[in-house]
């Protein structure tokens, strides 16, 4: 009988540490920061992948959605940059742009010279 307290007793402490800390997963301050520094981080990414995974993946789901984010922004930004580049063609014609063609180096009285062939296209 008394195995048998010892072990539900024991269970159910097993349980609570379990929750307690995938509720802590994430947070900054909290008692197991503390303990943070004495685990290395290989023991601390096999933990996170495969024991308290539901969380692992909710933080992984969520950087994912932040990043499409940024990518959809970029994208938009980098769309307005090409239409005010087709909008500035449009209205000038042509926009002359240096193209460097040669360059050449060269050491006269131990000065180093180096002269560019330019080219407008």
């Amino acid at each position: 009988m008394k195995k048998k307290i010892i072990f539900f007793t024991l269970i159910i402490l097993i349980f609570i540490g379990y929750f307690y800390i995938n509720k802590s997963i994430g947070n900054k301050d909290n008692f197991l920061q503390k303990f943070k520094y004495y685990i290395p981080q290989a023991t601390k990414d096999f933990l996170k992948e495969n024991i308290f995974f539901y969380k692992y993946k909710e933080n992984l789901k969520y950087k994912v959605r932040n990043m499409d984010i940024l990518l959809a922004e970029q994208k938009k930004k980098q769309a307005v940059k090409e239409m005010q580049l087709e909008n500035l063609l449009i209205l000038h014609g042509s926009i002359p742009i240096k193209k460097i063609d040669k360059i050449q180096k060269f050491q006269i009285e131990n000065t180093n010279y180096s002269l560019k062939q330019i080219f407008y296209i």
